[in-house]
């Protein structure tokens, strides 16, 4: 896959920098990406780029996402770069073709949905509370609670509130369930909770609740904790399968040594070893063979950079030679290669007055 080659070739191991070259790839094509990366490579080479603040050197996922980010067009830099963003604009854009509900004139915006009712499968409600009077029947108990939308209720974003009338619910509850639990509720330690199904009665102008389960709030949590452990107990053998692999795949990885580029001079051009820890990234051997004399008593550090600098710089006109053969439309990245090309030659002759050449 392109994307990873050109994330290995980077050193990106992290997930979003992975997905953001993906997202490259996706959007602009393998070849714009490519040709990002080809420059990313040139740019090491010569030395890299620093950062905005001019604090340390970029790494080189840094000036890849750096040039690509310049050179993209805005729609897809907020993709890339700020997928939320981009994607709450293309959600206003597309909500903006519905018009806006109002809840005083509902009626009329709901008369197609009335007219054309649905099937319900099934409804569950859970109500938790304190109930006051209790009526006692045979098998049954009988409670009323009343509950007042609170205003401090945040609703998801295009969700009515409702009206602050309060709402009377009518609670039907089997009465061996209640004995398990009227001690506690009645005498005001603990609330009742309650799981059942609902249905509006024009009788009390209120909802009946014809209770499934009913115990009190203490123990509902306790029960669902216990069955939401049951639960997982069940997928046990498979999560730690799925935990271990996630773990083997998120164990960070070494990362990716990048060759030094040779350079044909002579053995006084050579850097030492430990010159840097950074690793060097390859760039591409320039069609013209390079002459490059360096004068006598050049540090081999010196003369190392000053190789790599000429390396670069015909590597830069051989790749503006290929873009302006091109079609005007077609030549992608000139401008910035035509700048990394006059950097590089302002850094190979700061080189060369420090250290002239015997006349």
């Amino acid at each position: 896959m392109i994307a990873a080659e050109i994330a290995q070739q980077v050193g990106e191991i992290d997930n979003k920098p992975r997905q953001q070259i993906a997202r490259i790839v996706m959007l602009c094509g393998a070849e714009f990406a490519q040709q990002v990366l080809q420059e990313t490579l040139t740019t090491e080479a010569a030395g890299g780029l620093m950062t905005t603040d001019g604090g340390r050197r970029r790494t080189p996922g840094g000036v890849f996402f750096y040039l690509a980010r310049n050179r993209m067009p805005d729609e897809e830099r907020q993709q890339v770069f700020y997928p939320w963003d981009a994607s709450a604009r293309q959600w206003t854009a597309h909500e903006a073709q519905f018009p806006l509900f109002d809840w005083d004139t509902r009626r009329q915006i709901l008369e197609t949905v009335l007219g054309n009712k649905g099937a319900v499968s099934e409804v569950k409600i859970n109500l938790i509370g304190r109930p006051a009077a209790i009526e006692r029947r045979q098998n049954l108990v009988i409670v009323t609670m009343a509950d007042q939308i609170s205003e401090t209720i945040a609703f998801p974003g295009g969700v009515p509130k409702p009206t602050a009338d309060p709402v009377t619910y009518v609670i039907y509850i089997a009465a061996k369930q209640w004995e398990r639990i009227a001690k506690v509720v009645e005498a005001g330690e603990d609330e009742l909770a309650v799981d059942g199904v609902c249905a509006y009665d024009a009788e009390i102008g209120g909802l009946a609740v014809f209770a499934t389960y009913a115990t009190t709030r203490k123990r509902y949590k306790q029960e669902k904790k216990v069955m939401a452990q049951k639960e997982a107990a069940k997928t046990e053998g498979k999560d730690k399968v799925e935990s271990r692999d996630k773990t083997e795949a998120a164990k960070p990885k070494k990362s990716p040594k990048f060759p030094k580029p040779v350079a044909e001079s002579t053995p006084s051009a050579t850097a030492p070893e430990a010159e840097s820890s950074r690793p060097v990234l390859p760039f591409p051997t320039p069609v013209t063979p390079l002459e490059v004399t360096l004068p006598p008593g050049m540090p081999p550090e010196v003369a190392r950079k000053l190789l790599d600098l000429h390396t670069a710089a015909a590597t830069f006109r051989q790749k503006i030679a290929d873009i302006q053969t091109k079609p005007d439309g077609q030549r992608f990245g000139l401008e910035i290669t035509q700048k990394l090309l006059t950097n590089t030659e302002r850094q190979i002759d700061e080189l060369q007055k420090q250290y002239p050449s015997p006349s």
